[in-house]
């Protein structure tokens, strides 16, 4: 009967476990960065998008095209609460968010953050809606 050498069986398994264990984390390092690249070109987009939006606005604002006035906020108000009210006074149909996207970007055209909302701040809202869409 022929003696079996399983030591060196078992040093060619824990070289092929080493080599795949390698490879893996090298194939989730090349993942990860790829996603990353993605991830940033997607931010990039959406920045891009948002400014656009903001500098069409400040355009409407500048040309007459869109009529805004002043709105004080009361206390505990949210930018939700303020939409709604626009939109139940508005005799067009309009989603809510909608409605807060449009306030945010006349704000942020007017160099104003409305993402926290303080009693007493002057924020800006559209006169009328159907000028703002």
């Amino acid at each position: 009967m022929k003696k079996i050498n399983f030591s060196k069986e078992k040093k060619y398994v824990v070289r092929r476990r080493v080599a795949l264990v390698l490879i893996l984390l090298f194939l989730i390092t090349l993942t990860n960065q790829a996603f990353s690249f993605v991830s940033a070109k997607v931010l990039d987009f959406s920045d891009y998008i948002l400014e656009s939006r903001i500098e069409n606005t400040k355009e409407k604002i500048n040309n007459g095209d869109l009529s805004v006035k002043s709105y004080i906020v009361s206390e505990g108000e949210k930018l939700w609460n303020i939409a709604e009210s626009l939109q139940e006074n508005s005799s067009i149909s309009v989603d809510t968010r909608d409605i807060v996207s449009i306030i945010k970007d006349i704000n942020n055209a007017m160099g104003i953050d409305v993402n926290v909302l303080h009693e007493g701040q002057e924020i800006y809202i559209p006169v009328d809606l159907s000028e703002a869409l």
